[in-house]
C-alpha cells in the first residue's frame, strides 16, 4: 500500500527537494542535540534489529544513542539522460522496480530481494547476477550525500574527495548517516530469456560458468544453484523483447511470480538431470524471483508452503515479509534445524 500511494502521488521536483532537506534537517537536529548533551553514547540507527535483512535478533544498541532515519525513505529523480537515480537510504528495491521498469530501466545492480535497502546496499554489501558484467553494487554508486557525527551534510564523489568515496561501501554505517545516494542505471527489455543448463560435478560447473562469461555475447545475468554436493543448475540469461521478436518467438512465457507458481528455486531444480532448456520471464518477475520463497529459506518456515494446494489457496497472501520473519523470532528455529 505504502508503494502504490508513492506513485501515486506524484509530487514535483521542487516538492521532493524541500521534503528532502526538511527529512534531513531532522536528522541534524538529532546529531545537534547529542552533540549539545555531551556526546554520550555511541550513535546507531533506531532501526530495530528484528527489522534489519540479517538473522541476528540480539540487539547491540543498548546505551547508544538511536538516530531515526526511516522518513528517509523517497525517491528524489530519476534522470533519463545521465541514466541515474538518485534516492534516499530508506528506499527499497521494490519501489525503485515500480518506478524504473514502465520507463524500460533497471538499477545497474538490481538487487532481487524487494525489502532490501538501498542505503543498506551502498553502506553495506550487494551482489547481482549480471555482477560478472556490471560490479558489485557499490560500482554502481556516483554520489554519495552523508551527515557526520557534528551534524554537518557533506556531497561524496570519486572527484570531490575520492578517499572518503571509496571508503563508504563495506563501512556499515560507521563513517556517518547517508541520506540519498546516486547510482547508475541500465536500459532494459521487456523479458529475459532464461537457459537453465544442469552440471554433474564441481569441475564441469566451475568450466561452463567460466565459458558462458567469456562468450562473444555473455549473458547479463548468470547464476547457478547448487542441490547437492554434486548437482547445479546454471540459469543463463539474456533480455529480449519477448515471444514476438526473433530468436523467441516459439518460446513459452512463464512469469514466475504468480502465487500459484512454484518457488523459484524448486522450479530450477526440475532440470537436474534432464537436458535444460529455456523460457522468456518477464522482467519483474525475474528482478524479483527470489522474493515469494525468501531464497529457499520460506520451506523452513512454513514446511508446506510449495505444496500446490497451499499456493492456490494461500499463496496470494505472499511470502511472509522478511524482516517479519526476524520479528516472530521464525530464524532460530531454522537454523536449529539446518545444524541438528
Amino acid at each position: 500500500a505504502k508503494r502504490t500511494l508513492k506513485l501515486l502521488r506524484h509530487p514535483s521536483k521542487e516538492s521532493v527537494a524541500a521534503q528532502h532537506a526538511q527529512a534531513v534537517a531532522l536528522l541534524v537536529a538529532q546529531l545537534e542535540a547529542w552533540n549539545k548533551a555531551g556526546r554520550k553514547g555511541k550513535l546507531r540507527t533506531a532501526r530495530p534489529n528484528w527489522a534489519a535483512m540479517s538473522t541476528k535478533l540480539a540487539s547491540n544498541k543498548e546505551g547508544c544513542h538511536l538516530v531515526s532515519i526511516s522518513h528517509l525513505n523517497n525517491i528524489l529523480e530519476v534522470d533519463v539522460e545521465k541514466m541515474t537515480l538518485k534516492a534516499e537510504p530508506s528506499v527499497t528495491f521494490g519501489e525503485c522496480t515500480d518506478v524504473l521498469l514502465p520507463l524500460g530501466l533497471a538499477l545497474q545492480t538490481h538487487v532481487e530481494m524487494e525489502s532490501i535497502t538501498l542505503g543498506g546496499c551502498a553502506l553495506g554489501f550487494g551482489i547481482e547476477t549480471n555482477s560478472h558484467r556490471v560490479g558489485l553494487f557499490q560500482e554502481s554508486a556516483v554520489e554519495y550525500e552523508i551527515v557526520d557525527s557534528y551534524g554537518v551534510m557533506r556531497t561524496v564523489n570519486k572527484t570531490n574527495d575520492p578517499e572518503l568515496f571509496y571508503a563508504l561501501p563495506w563501512s556499515y554505517g560507521t563513517l556517518g548517516f547517508c541520506t540519498a545516494i546516486t547510482l547508475k542505471l541500465v536500459p532494459t527489455k521487456p523479458f529475459v530469456r532464461l537457459q537453465y543448463e544442469p552440471t554433474s560435478s564441481p569441475e564441469e560447473l566451475e568450466r561452463r560458468l567460466t565459458e558462458y562469461t567469456k562468450m562473444t555475447n555473455p549473458p547479463e545475468f548468470l547464476e547457478a544453484t547448487a542441490f547437492t554436493p554434486t548437482q547445479a543448475v546454471i540459469q543463463a540469461g539474456w533480455y529480449s523483447d519477448g515471444p514476438s521478436s526473433e530468436p523467441d518467438k516459439t518460446m513459452k512465457v512463464n512469469p514466475i511470480n504468480h502465487f500459484y507458481k512454484p518457488f523459484f528455486f524448486r522450479h530450477v531444480e526440475r532440470f537436474v538431470g534432464t537436458e535444460g532448456g529455456a523460457e522468456l520471464i518477464p522482467l519483474k518477475h525475474f528482478l524479483h524471483r527470489f522474493s515469494r520463497s525468501i531464497f529457499w529459506e520460506i520451506e523452513d518456515m512454513i514446511p508446506f508452503s510449495n505444496h500446490p494446494l497451499y499456493r492456490c489457496l494461500w499463496g496470494w497472501l505472499g511470502a511472509p515479509e522478511v524482516r517479519a520473519a526476524g520479528a516472530f523470532d521464525m530464524y532460530p528455529s531454522i537454523h536449529e534445524r539446518e545444524t541438528s
